[in-house]
């Protein structure tokens, strides 16, 4: 898939942590401001790249999701 295709689906690995007296960690945020908790493309060390594609768009996937359907997952 395109990079800017992967920035708009979730990632599982994302994590939030809310401050004060009681400090949560979540892979939700309810939050409006939610472009942290999808995928980083290339900016991720999950991330494989596949190069560019015929119109010279670059393209890859994660490699968590990748490992994991290898085994059946």
């Amino acid at each position: 898939m395109l990079e800017k295709e992967a920035g708009k689906k979730w990632c599982p690995m994302a994590r939030v942590s809310g401050c004060g007296l009681g400090t949560w960690y979540s892979n939700r945020d309810s939050k409006p401001n939610r472009s942290r908790l999808y995928c980083l493309g290339s900016e991720c060390a999950c991330w494989v790249d596949d190069g560019d594609n015929k119109d010279g768009q670059r393209e890859g996937s994660c490699g968590l999701a990748r490992y994991l359907r290898g085994r059946g997952a």
